[in-house]
C-alpha cells in the first residue's frame, strides 16, 4: 500500500445481506462495482467531492473485514510534482501531497461513516 491508499481493518462479521448493501450505498460513487463471495470490487470509487479516484476490494472473511483503496492518479500525482518542483522551487509539492493526503483522509472517513450505518 502506498502513502495515499486507502486501508482499513474492523473486527465485524458482514453476512451476503449487508455486503450488497454496501455495494449499493458505495455504487453509487464508483463506474462499476461487482460482488463475488465474500468480495466487492468497486473500480473508480469517487466522491464527490473529490478529484482523485480509487479502486476498492472490500473482503469480508469469518474474523474481520478489510478495505483496501488504491489510488489511480499516480502518474498525474508524479507529474503534478516534477512541475511543482521545477516552477515553485519546492513549495508546490508540499500543497499538492497536502492534498493528496487530506483526500485520502476524506475517503477513509466516508467509508467508515457508510460501515456504521450498514452494520
Amino acid at each position: 500500500m502506498g502513502l495515499f491508499d486507502v486501508s482499513l481493518q474492523k473486527e465485524i462479521l458482514l453476512n451476503k445481506e449487508q455486503l450488497n448493501a454496501l455495494n449499493k450505498k458505495l455504487g453509487n460513487y464508483a463506474t462499476q462495482s461487482k460482488v463475488t463471495n465474500n468480495r466487492l470490487e468497486i473500480t473508480e470509487f469517487k466522491l464527490n467531492s473529490s478529484l482523485l479516484k480509487y479502486n476498492l476490494i472490500i473482503e469480508a472473511t469469518k474474523t474481520k473485514l478489510t478495505i483496501a483503496g488504491e489510488l489511480q492518479q499516480v502518474l498525474w500525482l508524479t507529474i503534478l510534482i516534477v512541475l511543482a518542483i521545477l516552477l515553485t522551487y519546492g513549495f508546490g509539492v508540499i500543497i499538492i501531497v497536502a492534498y493528496a493526503y487530506y483526500q485520502k483522509r476524506v475517503a477513509t472517513k466516508f467509508l467508515e461513516e457508510v460501515l456504521a450505518k450498514v452494520v
